[in-house]
């Protein structure tokens, strides 16, 4: 059973499922895995194997080997797939429907598997001892109607000293945060318990979501014993990265950091967000064939996203490279993502020509520089760049 010292973690990034967060965690340096504390959260996977949930465990259970991180669920369900209007082939057509439609149903019946209340959520604890090195987030959907076997989840989840989270969003934050002062009660020390309080994303409104967090912690601390809070451990989490809509090159502000500053006048927070990626509610499986060649380079607190002007040319990559490399605001480090793009600028993009591979780049840059910018903000330490 893991106990972790979530004080010796700056940085708290969730990541989704698919082949982009694998490929962007595998390719980070050494020390960037130790020293970050990775949220994967168990999604549909695209592909062949959306229809199973099994995937995205294997994908988990394979890419972060033995190393701590936290377990979570995307609770958004499988959607229905695409129907064409007017078919070249009915009979295919149909027969892809039908299967999609089974895939999707298998996956939204494993999803709600996971999330049923019975007996402490006994099926998401049973996944839960399959991950030695998980700390398993709380899973509730109704935290007032189900309250009785969330605590009972906690405590059986934290027996033995087994550190655990809980996810406080803005919807239904009166009777989370009540519960989150009730599963206090049930372990050994505060320390024990992360609360991640997770203000979701866009780009505006940064002072609302800043008040969410401050009124999250108040609501908290005031239920709670002063001597219970000892060692309490906290994440501010936003998202405000979304999908670029410009021609040419750009520096956009990355707001989280704003937020956190805000959140943490309270008390202090680590620094979590959604890895430069936007979690998109899709209401079908249609993927448009269109797409344009964007290349993306993560600053401390800000992107220079550079969006080719062409829809589906590849030499787009190469001139975006070289657009991103001559930015006055340009800070190269040795990330994958770094390298891909020096490499482009240089003419090749030999093993890097799918969409993909920049995505996972994307990703991949975003979080070694948030790795070594967030131990620099949070704790002030003045040798990140040595990292």
């Amino acid at each position: 059973m893991p106990s972790v010292d979530f004080a010796a973690y700056t940085y708290y990034p969730s990541l989704l499922c698919g082949e982009v967060e694998r490929m962007a965690y595998e390719k980070l340096r050494e020390a960037t895995k130790d020293g970050i504390l990775p949220i994967f959260e168990l999604s549909r996977r695209p592909g062949a194997d959306s229809g199973s949930l099994q995937a995205a465990i294997e994908m988990v259970r394979s890419t972060v080997e033995l190393r701590p991180f936290l377990l979570d669920i995307d609770v958004r369900a499988a959607p229905p797939p695409y129907e064409a209007r007017d078919p070249a082939d009915p009979i295919a057509e149909a027969a892809r429907v039908e299967a999609e439609t089974a895939a999707a149903n298998s996956f939204n019946q494993e999803l709600s598997s996971l999330l049923r209340a019975e007996a402490g959520f006994a099926n998401w604890r049973q996944l839960v001892e399959t991950f030695p090195g998980a700390v398993p987030v709380l899973q509730f959907t109704n935290p007032e109607a189900q309250r009785a076997s969330i605590l009972e989840q906690a405590a059986l989840l934290a027996n033995g000293g087994r550190s655990i989270a809980v996810r406080v969003k803005p919807a239904m934050i009166a009777e989370t945060c009540a519960l989150v002062a009730e599963v206090l009660t049930t372990v050994a020390t505060a320390d024990q318990v992360l609360i991640i309080f997770d203000s979701g994303q866009g780009r505006r409104r940064v002072e609302d979501r800043i008040a969410f967090v401050a009124n999250a912690i108040d609501k908290i601390l005031r239920d709670i014993a002063l001597e219970r809070s000892g060692g309490l451990m906290a994440v501010c989490m936003s998202n405000s990265f979304t999908r670029p809509g410009h021609d040419g090159i750009r520096a956009v502000t990355n707001c989280d950091w704003e937020v956190w500053r805000g959140a943490r006048q309270v008390m202090p927070l680590a620094f979590g967000d959604y890895a430069a990626s936007q979690r998109e509610r899709t209401l079908s499986r249609f993927i448009p064939r269109d797409w344009r060649a964007t290349v993306v380079h993560s600053l401390p607190e800000s992107w220079l996203i550079n969006r080719h002007e062409n829809t589906a040319d590849r030499n787009g990559w190469i001139e975006g490279s070289r657009a991103v490399r001559g930015h006055p605001e340009f800070d190269e480090l040795p990330s994958w993502c770094d390298q891909m793009i020096g490499r482009a600028a240089g003419g090749d993009i030999n093993g890097a020509d799918r969409a993909r591979f920049w995505h996972a780049g994307r990703i991949n840059g975003h979080l070694e520089r948030q790795f070594r910018y967030a131990r620099e903000a949070v704790l002030g330490y003045e040798d990140a760049d040595d990292l």
